[in-house]
């Protein structure tokens, strides 16, 4: 079977209808909605939470059960790609980030935090990371 080109171990496979419903209700842990809580982070480490927030939209709407990429399949296992939570942690990039750690907001969260602190953002949301750096120039030119 012929390949199209391959992407950070990505390679193409037939398309699944997979999409993110938008949010209906407002997801909270305990008092605090999502968004808060992971604004609340942002700070916390004195990082730009404007940013964090429009990647956070930009991956999953802030859905921490959503589930993307299964169109890829990953050219290390040969098996669908699944992109899982609010991050949108890649199975294929990150073998070592189960479901319960992927679908959890603050786990997550946490492990997108320390991403954040070393600046690798535009490494691993590479698409949404662009997307705010175009919008970023455009409203500040």
């Amino acid at each position: 079977m012929a390949v199209g080109p391959v992407f950070a171990g990505l390679m193409p496979a037939e398309p699944i209808m997979t999409h993110i419903e938008p949010l209906v209700e407002v997801q909270q842990i305990g008092p605090i909605t999502l968004e808060d809580m992971i604004r609340e982070k942002a700070r916390a480490n004195n990082l730009d939470e404007e940013k964090i927030i429009f990647i956070a939209r930009c991956e999953s709407q802030i859905e921490p059960e959503a589930i993307g990429d299964g169109h890829l399949f990953c050219a290390r296992t040969q098996e669908r790609v699944r992109s899982r939570g609010i991050w949108q942690i890649n199975s294929c990039a990150h073998p070592e980030i189960a479901d319960e750690q992927a679908f959890n907001p603050v786990l997550s969260t946490n492990w997108a935090i320390e991403i954040f602190k070393k600046g690798d953002e535009s490494k691993e949301w590479k698409r949404c990371t662009n997307n705010y750096i175009k919008q970023y120039l455009a409203t500040n030119n």
